[in-house]
């Protein structure tokens, strides 16, 4: 089988089932769809599949986004992985247009799709994710214009709502670190896929309609929260020495700074308390991750967004091949 497409749903009442019925009409029917049901109250795990090739796994509780993927994946029985968020529609030829990037790309083990907006399809939701050398991950030319997407190129990483990975290096990697439960999960395992020497192909002509925290609500209070404490383990877990202290200082005047505007304060205060509090489990973790690192300190850097003015705009950082 060549897909496994899994979908961790939790409360997705009418978006789960438009979720399935996009993939059902994909012109590739190689494929298995597993969704993952975290212990809904909105009997949206209830949904009817369209076919045999859908499954529903009920957990009993409620994993997280990081947990119920992992959990799918060792259920898994496609060569690739594709993590679609339930709020993630796929278009027409999706799959098709992945198969074909990855016959041109096929040293590539991670792939990306290219994001709308759902509610103005005009617009990029995301051409890729993008990591700045001060340790903030954005969605690479968000709000922006359709015009202004890129040409197919490699990218830092995949944004998770729509996120293609060879199955043998998912498992190699273990997964999604679980403890983030929800948000930066996908930042992270780029990162370590990253210090692992792998690349990753944005895929501009795979095209999926996201809402973008259509469950769990944009800069809601859960949202703010797990950002603010995961992206501060993603920068401690993941950065080489050699860059770690130097950036650190940047990094904590990110913080301050995020932490000055008062209508998000309190989330972001609770999360940073959160992320000091699970330091000691995070740091031995960063013990592991470093001592297996295989790239040059050099190519680590080449990949970082370095432009401040990518980072406030939000721009694309779509790079050719090689460069």
């Amino acid at each position: 089988m060549k897909f496994s497409i899994i979908t961790v749903n939790y409360n997705g009442a009418g978006r789960i089932g438009r979720c399935m019925a996009a993939v059902a009409a994909q012109n590739i029917g190689d494929f298995e769809m597993l969704i993952v049901d975290n212990a809904s109250t909105d009997h949206s795990g209830q949904t009817p599949v369209p076919d045999a090739r859908f499954r529903w796994l009920y957990p009993g509780k409620n994993l997280g986004f990081a947990a119920g993927n992992n959990l799918a994946a060792r259920e898994a029985r496609g060569e690739w992985l594709f993590l679609l968020n339930p709020d993630a529609y796929m278009q027409d030829e999706c799959l098709a247009t992945l198969v074909k990037a990855m016959q041109r790309h096929p040293d590539c083990v991670l792939f990306g799709c290219t994001q709308l907006d759902d509610a103005a399809p005009d617009l990029l939701d995301g051409a890729g994710d993008c990591y700045t050398f001060i340790g903030y991950p954005y969605r690479g030319g968000e709000n922006w214009g359709i015009e202004v997407l890129p040409d197919e190129g490699e990218v830092w990483g995949p944004c998770g709502a729509a996120y293609l990975i060879r199955r043998d290096v998912f498992e190699a990697m273990g997964g999604f670190d679980e403890d983030f439960f929800c948000y930066c999960e996908d930042v992270d395992l780029n990162f370590r896929l990253r210090l692992q020497g792998y690349h990753a192909i944005q895929v501009s002509e795979a095209f999926v309609r996201h809402e973008g925290s259509g469950i769990t609500g944009r800069r809601s209070y859960f949202s703010l929260f797990h950002g603010t404490r995961n992206r501060l383990w993603t920068f401690i877990k993941n950065m080489p020495p050699a860059l770690f202290w130097p950036l650190l200082p940047l990094h904590a005047a990110l913080l301050c700074l995020l932490l000055m505007n008062p209508k998000y304060f309190h989330p972001r205060w609770d999360g940073l308390k959160a992320a000091l509090k699970g330091l000691p489990a995070i740091w031995r973790k960063r013990q592991e991750v470093q001592k297996t690192r295989k790239i040059p300190l050099w190519k680590l850097m080449r990949a970082f967004t370095w432009s401040p003015r990518k980072l406030l705009w939000r721009m694309a950082d779509v790079r050719v091949r090689g460069q």
